[in-house]
């Protein structure tokens, strides 16, 4: 199992930024990590792209693990 770990964050100028951690929970290591900065966000906007953008780097690197994701966004839990 990967467990994902992701956040996102928005200042009151509209800058955000997001980032995911992704640990394999049997080895306790980091397995894979990723960023990014957005201009014109809002919070919300950036803890959603956080957890797509983590699902999309398991889709395109293949990985055949079950996944279990991590948000501190009632928004982004909600939503799945």
């Amino acid at each position: 199992m990967i467990s994902i770990y992701t956040d996102g964050s928005c200042d009151k100028a509209g800058k955000g930024s997001w980032a995911f951690v992704g640990v394999h929970s049997a080895a306790s290591e980091i397995v894979f990590q990723n960023f990014g900065v957005v201009n014109n966000a809002t919070n919300n906007r950036m803890e959603l792209t956080a957890a797509i953008k983590a699902i999309q780097y398991m889709s395109a690197s293949k990985m055949q693990f079950p996944i279990k994701i991590f948000s501190d966004s009632a928004y982004v839990i909600g939503g799945f």
